[in-house]
Order: structure tokens, then sequence, then C-alpha cells
């Protein structure tokens, strides 16, 4: 069922970005918890989802979604096809029914829960989660945000335990564990602690973690074993929102390096200059970049020139078209002009600065051919 999967989570992913409480990676956490406003009552609430994939009931998932899909369906620009609802909760339900794996000679066939590994079960897992917290939401918390089966909630502490007890209501089978209340919590690689009234945080890491960074024995680019630890810098110098944190982090990174086989005048190179949290705090809290004006036109675009010219373009050139009728390429391109070429970093701003070659008709896309 691999390649169905594969087209269902395709079809399921533009929804993400409208499930609001669905936490993407421990940056955004960041910026996040500097936009909240504390009060003396408030806490840090913090659990997991039990065993999350194989504790979704076929049923209610298959439901949850069908009434996720039909909801977005109404927006005014909605990011699936609602006229492919009916089809794709078919083959979902499909996928999940038709789970097969071998053992000692032995083919079992998973009755209940959803398969782990096969494609769409993390879109299928969040939309499900992410309906089942509706109620949740609903009692208003000052910050709710769920990564997989992760859950970092901050609210005052009269909701604290309802809210739990609201989430472990909606369906038996999945149910909240390992569940921590209090001025500190634990989500994702963050400690965060609530201090007069404002939040701390620093770099949390499990004592299991043996580091086993890439040695710089493999037959990597160069440029990675370089990358490596000026990334794992920049991340703890974000997390850290204490500098002595943040110090114990760079002490600590340097040895486990030295014991991954890093040469130690490579590595004082790059501790040398250590990174600032304010910047990296900026440019985490900026508003989104505005595009540049070419960036309304779909580039085809080709790794080698050569492969470009063997290409059959007047057969591509007539699909084009066709293309832009297409319901989902004109609910994200409408009539945005397309560019033919190579990709070539160096060349690319010459090669967007070119001057258009017009079709005879103007409603027609306009196309560069370079």
């Amino acid at each position: 069922t691999v390649h169905s999967s594969m087209c269902t989570h395709n079809y399921l992913l533009p929804i993400r970005k409208h499930l609001p409480n669905i936490c993407t990676n421990s940056a955004h956490v960041i910026r996040d918890l500097t936009n909240i406003k504390l009060s003396p009552n408030d806490v840090i609430v913090c659990a997991d989802v039990t065993s999350l994939y194989p504790s979704i009931p076929i049923e209610y998932g298959i439901h949850a979604v069908r009434k996720t899909l039909e909801q977005l369906s109404t927006l005014p620009f909605p990011p699936i096809d609602p006229s492919q609802i009916n089809f794709f909760m078919d083959l979902l339900e499909w996928i999940l029914r038709n789970n097969y794996l071998q053992y000692n000679l032995r083919v079992y066939h998973q009755l209940l829960g959803t398969a782990m590994c096969t494609p769409v079960d993390v879109m299928y897992a969040d939309i499900v989660l992410s309906y089942l917290e509706r109620p949740c939401l609903a009692l208003k918390p000052k910050y709710y945000k769920r990564f997989l089966d992760d859950l970092c909630i901050v609210c005052d502490s009269t909701i604290k335990q309802l809210i739990i007890d609201v989430f472990n209501a909606q369906c038996p089978a999945i149910q909240l564990s390992a569940v921590t209340m209090g001025p500190n919590g634990i989500f994702l690689d963050i400690y965060i602690s609530i201090e007069n009234l404002c939040f701390t945080t620093k770099v949390y890491q499990k004592p299991i973690n043996n580091y086993m960074y890439i040695t710089p024995h493999s037959a990597h680019n160069p440029n990675v074993f370089r990358n490596i630890p000026k990334a794992e810098l920049q991340r703890y110098r974000l997390l850290c929102s204490s500098d002595a944190d943040f110090q114990q982090m760079v002490t600590l990174s340097y040895t486990r390096f030295l014991n991954r086989g890093y040469a130690k005048p490579f590595l004082d190179d790059i501790y040398r200059i250590l990174p600032l949290r304010q910047p990296l705090l900026d440019k985490l809290l900026a508003p989104p970049k505005v595009l540049p004006t070419f960036s309304n036109k779909l580039i085809f675009t080709s790794m080698r020139p050569s492969l470009l010219l063997k290409l059959p373009w007047q057969p591509i050139l007539e699909l084009i078209p066709a293309l832009l009728a297409d319901y989902r390429f004109a609910s994200a391109f409408k009539s945005y002009r397309i560019i033919v070429g190579t990709r070539n970093p160096l060349s690319s701003a010459f090669f967007l600065s070119r001057p258009r070659i017009l079709l005879p008709n103007p409603n027609e896309p306009t196309i560069t051919s370079l």
C-alpha cells in the first residue's frame, strides 16, 4: 500500500497549515513563547500520547479526517480539492485496513490502529488529534502546541486538569501519559521554566543520548563536518536564554566532538567566534520576506543543460494550457507566467532578468527559454 499511502499523504499535506495547534520545531516554540504574557497562576503542562499510531481506532480516525476535510472544503480557497474527498477517504480506509507484516514465516494482518512508517501516518495522526483536541482548544489555554505525540500547554492552574480530562474523554483508546504540571516542563529538546512571570529556556538532552555525530572519517562533503558543530552551536544559543547555560553546552559539545574524532585545531577555529542570541531571535521573529517579483512564475528546471536540450519541448509546451486549467494548479498559480530554463544558482538572477518571449495570445503564459 506504500504508493497509495504516499499519494494520500500528498493530498492531505496542504492541510497542515490549517491545523493551528501543530508545532513544527523547537525554534517555533521559542518564537511563540516570546509573545506570551504570563500571569501569576499560569503553569506549564506537558504530556505524551500513549502509543499514538497503534492507538487510533480506524473508524474514529476516518470519521475525524472526513469531518476535517469537509469543513476545510468550505473555505474560500480550500487547501484540498473537494471533489476528491470521497475518493481519498476510500483510499485511506483501504490503506488502514490492509497493513500486513511477516515474522517467523508467518504473515500477520494488523486489525487495530495505524501501521507505523507508512507515508500517510504522520498527516493522518496530526489530523485525527487536531480534530480530537478541538474541545481542549475551546477552553482557551494561553498556549497549546503538539509535535506528533508530545504536548506543551501553558494555561491557568484552574483549568490544567480539566484540559487533560477533556482530552482523555474524547476517545477511550487515545489517552495522555507522562503528564507533568508546574512551573517547568520538557517539550521537544527544550527545558521550559517560568521565573518571575517570564519564560526561561535551556537545552534538554536525554541521558541515553550518545551524541553519535558523523565522524570526520566519513566520505561526506568537507562542508558537512564544519556545518554540524556550527548548527549545534546556533541551536544551543537559541534555546538557552541564559549565557551560563549556553557556555555549559559549548563546553560539553566541544568535548563530544573531540570524542567523535574531530581535530582540536579544526574545532578551535569553529568555536573561536560563538553565535549571539539576539541576532538569532531577530531572524526568528522577523516578518516573512516579501517574495521577489519573479517568484510568481513556475520554473521548469533541469539539472543538466544537455538533458534540457534533449527534452521533447513541443508536447510539454502544449500541456501548459491544460496545467493552468487544472484546479490545483490554478488555485496555486492562477494566471502567472511560466519560465522554462536550466537550474544554475550562479546565473539564476541573469536568467530571471532576461527579456520575455511574448506569445501571440496575451492570455497565454509567457515563456522564457534559455
